[in-house]
């Protein structure tokens, strides 16, 4: 059976909707598909007590980073040892491409820890029997005003002319990579800027780690001389906007699954109950067989 690893970079103040997830993975995917979760050294023994039971592989986030000093008053920045600022946002998403790079799977399929899996995880929705991994590349998604930034950053750094937009949306949940993929783009990034690629992204005001990846597979190595295939389909419904869920929104927008759809992302910042959420879950889970003895 092909190898998914499964990664999810969090802190603490997303734990509750973790453990969500990765209950959900215990009772829907293979155990041959590992699920790793990243975070703060400091908050490894805490995601221990409560993820174990799941079978999560926990990862301390500073074995992917360079030496980055804490600040006692927030979460939300770090200094890099030259007094550089780094945001906890470019901070996940440099650990998510450095987690790439030392993979030795056959794909990484990226879950945040505000997505939650509610029916069986079918490897055949990642890889394709050829071998092909799917390239979420959705030609109507990602032609805005808020997402140009990323496309003309990310042809800087891969050294090819900088566009508003290359032609496509990568940017999803459940998004699977290519590994050597992953290692190729940094070392483009590295070549383009001499310097190591972990410490140039950190330096970067704003980046999408997915726009990246997906404007070098489709720009630099070529569609079609990559192991992926571009398909559009989204095995996930997802909530973007920050506004406050009612119990009755909410309820409306998880009806909105479909049949090919196998997870729920709400935006962490989204205002609604998660305690109703959860319930709700759990009743999906149990329509749809789920089976971990460990669940609650």
């Amino acid at each position: 059976m092909p190898h998914i690893a499964i990664v999810t970079p969090s802190f603490l103040p997303d734990l509750d909707r973790c453990e969500l997830l990765a209950e959900g993975i215990a009772r829907f995917a293979s155990p041959e598909h590992r699920h790793v979760v990243i975070v703060p050294r400091c908050e490894l023994d805490i995601f221990d007590k409560r993820l174990q039971r799941h079978g999560v592989a926990l990862i301390a986030e500073e074995e992917l980073l360079p030496s980055l000093i804490r600040l006692p008053f927030t979460r939300k920045w770090q200094l890099t040892t030259r007094g550089w600022p780094v945001r906890g946002w470019i901070r996940q998403q440099v650990v998510k491409i450095a987690y790439g790079c030392h993979s030795t799977a056959d794909a990484v399929v990226f879950a945040d820890s505000d997505t939650c899996i509610v029916k069986p995880f079918d490897a055949t929705l990642m890889l394709r029997p050829s071998g092909r991994v799917k390239l979420l590349a959705d030609p109507t998604d990602g032609n805005t005003t808020l997402h140009h930034p990323w496309y003309r950053r990310a042809g800087r750094l891969l050294g090819i002319p900088a566009k508003d937009y290359y032609g496509f949306g990568f940017i999803g949940n459940l998004v699977p990579w290519v590994p050597e993929h992953v290692r190729g783009l940094a070392r483009r990034i590295e070549a383009v800027m001499g310097s190591d690629w972990r410490t140039v992204l950190l330096h970067e005001k704003t980046i999408s780690e997915y726009v990246l990846y997906g404007v070098f597979v489709q720009e630099v190595l070529g569609l079609q001389r990559s192991r992926h295939v571009a398909e559009s389909a989204k095995p996930v419904i997802e909530y973007w906007d920050t506004d406050e869920l009612s119990d009755g929104r909410l309820l409306e927008f998880i009806s909105t699954l479909g049949d090919g759809q196998l997870a729920i992302h709400i935006q962490s910042k989204t205002r609604y109950s998660f305690e109703l959420y959860a319930r709700v879950v759990r009743g999906l889970w149990q329509s749809a067989g789920g089976s971990h003895t460990d669940a609650s």
